[in-house]
């Protein structure tokens, strides 16, 4: 579902359809984060999509009100969602503070 909404605004937005497989795969990837450790432990929560169009660039976030980016002594180290994340988006900002925000900002030109 988020993907079809962030694939629906970047069209909206003017992104040219050749960045939106780009964008679906990168909600995907900041999504299933969201899904496997906001809530790791705890109810379930909200995730919520959220873009805009700033000049020459199209901007989408994932936001979750989930535990927030906190230390894990399990981990295994970085996974590959974010690294992808980093390399599909022209940049991309993580916030944590109630939950985690992962926006990110696609060129839009092709």
């Amino acid at each position: 579902m988020l993907r079809r909404a962030a694939q629906q605004a970047a069209a909206d937005a003017g992104v040219p359809a050749a960045r939106h497989a780009d964008i679906a795969l990168a909600i995907s990837e900041a999504a299933s984060n969201a899904i496997l450790h906001a809530y790791s432990g705890r109810d379930a929560g909200e995730i919520r999509l959220s873009a805009r169009r700033d000049g020459d660039h199209f901007e989408i976030a994932v936001s979750d009100d989930g535990a927030g980016l906190r230390p894990r002594p399990d981990s295994p180290g970085m996974g590959i969602g974010l690294p992808m994340i980093a390399e599909l988006a022209h940049s991309i900002d993580v916030a944590a503070d109630a939950g985690t925000t992962i926006t990110m900002r696609f060129t839009l030109d092709d």
